[in-house]
């Protein structure tokens, strides 16, 4: 079960939500910007530093796969693929 295509402060309750109803693997995937009609405007409203910080309070609550959707690209991988444990996925969806 993952927690996709959220902002990062609604990921975090999302996922205390996901835990206490699915004993399964939990993954991840935020984004940033907002859609005003008739397109995304993407605004990097969180810091790739700012995300590895949320990522690594994640991991606490067992999340395994972490990864970033609209508008958090490679260099948000690139510093969580370097921060995080080595038993956690990282992956881009765009």
């Amino acid at each position: 079960m993952s927690v996709m295509h959220t902002t990062v402060p609604v990921t975090t309750p999302a996922l205390e939500v996901v835990k206490r109803k699915w004993s399964g693997p939990i993954g991840s995937y935020p984004h940033s910007g907002v859609y005003e009609r008739p397109n995304w405007r993407f605004v990097d409203l969180i810091s790739p530093r700012d995300l590895l910080t949320e990522a690594r309070n994640w991991t606490e609550m067992g999340v395994q796969v972490i990864g970033t959707c609209c508008s958090l690209g490679p260099e948000y991988i690139r510093l969580l693929k370097e921060g995080l444990p080595s038993h956690v996925g990282k992956t881009a969806l765009d």
